[in-house]
């Protein structure tokens, strides 16, 4: 799965304009590390090339399970 459709689905209240330009892929732990500028005033192909990195499917698993928990433990 790629990161920004990893973000969609544990983040479905961001708008596509937040995916890439309020928040970074690293930011959000979504991938294993990120090697750029995240102080950037605009979005560049960096930008998209970390949005479409894939992550592993045992990350995913992961970060899916731990979002549920977190919500179970706000609500």
């Amino acid at each position: 799965m790629k990161a920004i459709d990893l973000a969609k689905q544990l983040y479905p209240a961001l708008s596509k304009q937040d995916f890439i330009a309020m928040t970074c892929p690293d930011n959000l732990l979504i991938v294993d590390s990120v090697n750029c500028k995240k102080n950037k005033t605009f979005v560049d192909d960096e930008c998209i090339n970390c949005w479409n990195v894939e992550v592993s499917q045992s990350r995913v698993d992961w970060l899916v399970e731990c979002k549920k928990m977190c919500d179970l433990m706000c609500d």
